[in-house]
C-alpha cells in the first residue's frame, strides 16, 4: 500500500493482495486525511473479506474508490446487499 498526496487529494494505492493485516493502515490513512481520500484498486489482484468490508465502509464514509477491479466490484454490491448488479 502506497499513501500520497496529489494536490488535495490523499491518494491510496493498492497493489496485489489487501488482507487483514492492512485494513488498520488503510482505515488510518483514510481518517487522518484532512481532505478527499482517493483508493486506487487498479493494482489490486485480491482481498479477503475483512478487506472487503473495510473497502465498503471507505466508500460509504465518502472515499473515492477507482479502478475497482470486477471480481471485486461484484463483492463489494453484493456484500453491501445493493442488489445491484455490476455493470455488463
Amino acid at each position: 500500500m502506497q499513501v500520497g498526496q496529489e494536490a488535495d487529494v490523499r491518494v491510496v494505492r493498492i497493489a496485489g493482495r489487501l488482507t487483514s493485516a492492512q485494513v488498520p493502515d488503510l482505515l488510518a490513512a483514510c481518517r487522518d486525511a484532512n481532505c478527499r481520500v482517493s483508493i486506487d484498486l487498479s493494482d489490486m489482484l485480491t482481498a479477503d473479506p475483512i478487506a472487503i468490508d473495510a473497502l465498503r465502509r471507505v466508500r460509504a464514509a465518502g472515499a473515492e474508490v477507482a479502478g475497482i477491479p470486477r471480481f471485486l466490484l461484484a463483492k463489494l454490491d453484493s456484500e453491501c446487499g445493493s442488489g445491484d448488479a455490476p455493470p455488463a
